[in-house]
């Protein structure tokens, strides 16, 4: 295969996974207000229990009753904690998209630094509870980080 076949290949990867950073990013912030800004939480436990107040009278135990209810009984300010949160993490996602899609030389340093605060976080968070949906978006974030990498080091000003 051509190198400059590969090479497009691999550019159209990095565009690929930017824009899919970006909109998860826009996706967090929009949640996040909505966990933050809302009465989404009481509506939340409210049809939770509602949904599942059968369930519990066939089946005390029932696995998936019993989570969601746990689910919506969080208190507010642990909603309050996780919107903000989702806030934080889309906004810098979505600031870091746009600033890789833009071509800024900051934004790769920038980018591949917080990509790893990201990484190491999830790998702690994997050993914690062994998401299987966590331990792909770390690979997901992995091969970005090597993308975002190759990348950077293409052009020789950037060395």
């Amino acid at each position: 295969m051509p190198s400059n076949f590969k090479e497009k290949r691999i550019h159209d990867a990095f565009l690929l996974t930017v824009v899919i950073k970006g909109l998860d990013g826009v996706l967090e912030v929009a949640l996040g207000a909505l966990l933050t800004f809302t009465p989404f939480t009481t509506t939340l436990a409210s049809a939770a229990f509602f949904l599942t107040r059968n369930e519990i009278v066939e089946d005390p135990d029932s696995f998936f009753a019993t989570h969601l209810r746990a689910l919506a009984s969080q208190s507010h300010e642990a909603f309050v904690l996780g919107g903000l949160y989702l806030i934080a993490h889309g906004l810098v996602k979505t600031f870091l998209s746009v600033s890789l899609w833009r071509n800024y030389t900051w934004a790769y340093p920038a980018a591949m630094a917080f990509l790893g605060l990201f990484i190491l976080f999830q790998i702690i968070r994997i050993s914690v509870t062994g998401s299987i949906p966590l331990i792909l978006l770390t690979f997901f974030d992995i091969g970005m980080f090597w993308l975002v990498w190759h990348e950077y080091k293409k052009w020789p000003h950037r060395t």
